[in-house]
């Protein structure tokens, strides 16, 4: 869950959204954490394994997260789409590199970046080779 710190830096309480609940900083836009009630878990947050065939429309809103462990490895992230599995999270992600090109990857990017920055790296952006010049 996100936590904002107090005047002297140090971690406080849990930030609220705009319906007064806890949230987590993650989330995907499909996948198994979708919140609606499944043919294997109720309404809620989801935990693995979670292999449902049949979903059910959220009836009750957003969870309140105060009492749910989200750092327990077998917790599911919430999604907007209920999917069997997830299959791209659009999250920023970490990217490093050496060599040429590895000014391109630094820190955290958009994950659209990635793809944008490996053809440039690769050069694939140079135009082809004439053929008319041979």
């Amino acid at each position: 869950v996100v936590v904002g710190n107090d005047r002297e830096g140090r971690p406080g309480n849990p930030s609220l959204d705009g319906l007064g609940k806890p949230y987590t900083t993650l989330g995907y836009q499909n996948g198994p954490g979708y919140l609606g009630a499944t043919s294997e878990q109720p309404e809620g947050p989801k935990h693995f394994p979670h292999l449902a065939k049949v979903h059910s429309t959220i009836k009750s809103g957003r969870p309140d997260l105060t009492s749910e462990i989200t750092t327990d490895p077998d917790y599911l992230q919430e999604t907007a789409v209920p999917f069997f599995f997830e299959t791209h999270s659009g999250e920023d992600v970490a990217i490093y590199a050496k060599g040429p090109g590895a000014s391109l990857f630094h820190g955290v990017q958009e994950q659209n970046y990635v793809y944008h920055a490996m053809v440039e790296a690769l050069g694939w952006n140079d135009p082809a080779p004439d053929s008319d010049d041979d």
